[in-house]
């Protein structure tokens, strides 16, 4: 049998088994490589199965434009009133204030043309002037102001006030004249008076009345007046 193998064992028949052994060789490990090109050749459990490991995280991107402001909101629902808070404590009593000046009354009888001062009260002064001539007298009472732009009202003849101006003398009653034959004494009455300084730091209020003697020649001033 050994002579049999050796006579049929040449050269050719040698190299042919190699050739057939190499070939058989290459097939199979052709057959252990598989080269996959998609993922449709791979089972899809095999697929879900496989899963790499998370890269490292990328750089930030730039930020991005502010989007356009949305839609004004409906108004919410009227809150409920709040409850009353305590009573503050009272403050403290501020000082009194300046009294008024006292009323100032006069009586005066004269028997000569210079003109009597009655009163006065700030720039205001209230004077009293007699004119006597032959047997009769006359009689009237005027206000004035040393300050430019005072005001002076008398009742049911100066509706609304009359601007005086520095030294003026203004009638705050009618005048009484007494003449003879006439009675022997004349009266008159104004009507309440007032008045105001420019600057409103003054004021005064009153009333008059003025007499006249005929026969006698005399004149009566009487009245008052309050000031501020």
């Amino acid at each position: 049998m050994l002579e049999l193998l050796r006579r049929r064992l040449t050269y050719a028949n040698v190299v042919a088994t190699l050739a057939l052994v190499f070939a058989m060789t290459g097939g199979a490990l052709a057959a252990g490589h598989y080269l996959v090109n998609s993922t449709k050749q791979i089972n899809p459990k095999v697929l879900k199965a496989l899963k790499g490991a998370n890269g490292k995280a990328g750089a930030t991107g730039a930020t991005g434009a502010t989007g356009a402001g949305g839609a004004p909101g409906a108004p919410g629902l009227k809150g409920e009133h709040g409850t009353t808070g305590e009573a503050g404590q009272q403050g403290i009593e501020g000082p009194i204030g300046a009294t008024s000046a006292p009323a100032a009354h006069w009586n005066e009888t004269v028997n000569k043309t210079e003109p009597v001062q009655l009163d006065k009260v700030g720039p205001f002064t209230i004077t009293g002037k007699c004119t006597l001539e032959e047997g009769d007298a006359s009689a009237q009472t005027f206000i004035s102001s040393s300050e430019e732009g005072s005001w002076v009202d008398v009742s049911e003849t100066t509706a609304g006030g009359t601007k005086l101006t520095a030294g003026q003398q203004f009638p705050i009653d009618e005048e009484v004249e007494g003449k003879a034959g006439a009675g022997s004494f004349l009266t008159t009455e104004g009507g309440p008076f007032s008045a105001l300084s420019a600057d409103g730091k003054h004021s005064l209020s009153g009333v008059v009345s003025d007499g006249a003697f005929a026969t006698a020649e005399a004149c009566t001033f009487v009245g008052y007046a309050i000031g501020e």
